[in-house]
């Protein structure tokens, strides 16, 4: 009789364990995913400002705004893949020559976190910090096609202003 006592003990305690278990990574995981978009914009400015070809893959070309410019109209007047692979990298090398050639005054990026985000996309905020002068916010719009994320916009100011 005790040792079915001790038994059903350890059942109980094993069950409660794994459903803490559970309920933790399940914790984790919601948390994470809604910084991962955040991690996600960082990656690609990141990458954007050092030239790096990797974040080429994670942005849509086709659709593009950068502070008020409409990059997508402009990459979609090259007319054959080379053209818009070379729009690419032109792009990417410019944004890294302007990084380096203005790094002295170049702002300080603080506290990445998602502004707004639906089934269709995520806003990212970031606070553009820069010695005397106010903090300005950052908005990254990153669409959700089905299991691919990608960088759609970047804009300064208010998010839908």
């Amino acid at each position: 009789m005790e040792q079915e006592s001790k038994t059903s003990k350890t059942k109980y305690l094993t069950a409660a364990i794994l459903i803490a278990a559970v309920a933790f990574f399940a914790f984790l995981f919601i948390n994470q995913s809604s910084q991962g978009d955040a991690d996600f914009c960082r990656m690609i400015w990141d990458g954007m400002r050092k030239g790096n070809e990797r974040v080429i893959r994670d942005i849509d070309w086709e659709h593009l705004n950068l502070l008020g410019r409409d990059i997508g109209a402009r990459y979609g007047l090259a007319k054959t893949d080379e053209e818009r692979n070379k729009y690419k990298q032109n792009f990417l090398r410019g944004v890294a020559f302007g990084n380096r050639r203005y790094a002295r005054v170049a702002p300080v990026f603080k506290n990445w976190r998602v502004y707004y985000s639906d089934s269709a996309k995520t806003v990212v905020a970031v606070d553009s910090v820069r010695r005397r002068a106010k903090t300005q916010t950052l908005f990254f719009t990153v669409s959700k096609g089905g299991a691919e994320r990608k960088l759609v916009a970047i804009e300064f100011g208010g998010y839908g202003q």
